[in-house]
């Protein structure tokens, strides 16, 4: 039977080598991730951090990044760019004036290349206080939609938090901010904090794989209550088949005479 309804095994009737087991894997990796900030006052030049990229398929890259302004309007952050030929696409932004123009933004770039990556932000003005940003390199992701969806929240309390839908076998990444100089950061947002610092403008990134399908809240508090963002992106799996006994795409090609083409495509489940 090659109906892959669901995540679980199933047994396929092979013509070579014999009866095999199958499951479909749908879960995002974690890879690699670092940090890069600037804080002190206008800076003179772009921001640039250099990852490495594992070997892993289907891999995306992304950039959370936080922007404070030294005036009230408010700011727009710069495009992305490096990484190793992939091309760099804003998938969510939030902006707000609370007495400091803000702005936090998720971009990615899909397939980048394996190995030491340098990425620049682009600095577009003299007006940024602070800039943050946060790569994280991510595999098993969707090629042809990696975003499920996008979620956003402000408040002027002390619990910073964003709900977001989401599948399980997704990773979610999460990102708040709160202008508050005095104020600590506590909680973990979805789950991992990746990034977090507490000078010009207080900042955390977070990230967490989804242990079930629907709403997830982030979870963070701040020691005083001020103005506050919250920024959130949940990133879909890549519907990969594996089959044990099986050596070749050949050999799976001719489970139940179904085309290796279409493999993914049996009982719904897209490629």
């Amino acid at each position: 039977d090659s109906r892959l309804g669901d995540l679980g095994e199933h047994d396929l009737l092979l013509p070579e080598p014999g009866p095999s087991r199958a499951r479909l894997e749908m879960a995002v990796g974690f890879d690699a991730k670092v940090a890069a900030q600037w804080t002190g006052g206008d800076p003179d030049a772009n921001l640039t951090a250099t990852i490495t990229i594992g070997s892993n398929s289907n891999r995306v890259l992304y950039a959370v990044g936080y922007a404070l302004s030294n005036t009230n309007a408010v700011h727009t952050i710069g495009a992305f760019a490096g990484g190793g030929g992939g091309t760099w696409t804003r998938v969510a932004q939030l902006t707000s004036t609370p007495g400091l123009g803000t702005e936090l933004s998720i971009w990615r770039s899909i397939g980048p290349a394996t190995g030491a990556q340098t990425i620049t932000w682009a600095r577009i003005d003299g007006n940024n206080n602070a800039i943050d940003v946060c790569l994280v390199s991510l595999y098993n992701v969707s090629q042809s939609a990696p975003e499920q969806g996008t979620a956003s929240n402000t408040g002027t309390d002390a619990s910073p938090t964003v709900t977001i839908t989401s599948t399980s076998g997704n990773y979610v990444l999460d990102i708040a901010a709160e202008i508050t100089d005095t104020s600590t950061f506590g909680g973990t947002g979805f789950g991992t904090v990746l990034d977090s610092r507490e000078t010009a403008g207080n900042i955390s990134t977070a990230a967490s794989r989804a242990a079930a399908t629907g709403n997830m809240a982030s979870t963070w508090t701040v020691s005083i209550a001020g103005a506050w963002s919250d920024l959130a992106v949940s990133v879909a799996a890549e519907a990969i088949l594996k089959v044990s006994g099986v050596s070749s795409a050949g050999g799976i090609g001719r489970v139940a005479g179904v085309a290796w083409a279409n493999i993914k495509k049996v009982a719904g489940v897209s490629a």
